[in-house]
């Protein structure tokens, strides 16, 4: 069983299949929170328009 799992895996990652919970915030969204942090808008204000944790900002803005 492991060894099927194991082959099933690699076929799966030479197609491309990402493993994994998704990314909440995409690249560009990410840009645009840094960049509104830097216009002075809340952490609390830019996790409830983005839809994610306030830490999650703070994390982004390190």
């Amino acid at each position: 069983m492991r060894e099927r799992t194991s082959v099933g895996r690699e076929a799966a990652m030479k197609r491309g299949v990402r493993f994994g919970r998704p990314k909440k915030l995409s690249p560009e969204q990410k840009k645009l929170i840094l960049k509104l942090r830097e216009e002075g808008k809340s952490a609390t204000e830019l996790a409830r328009t983005f839809n994610v944790d306030r830490s999650t900002i703070y994390r982004l803005s390190e």
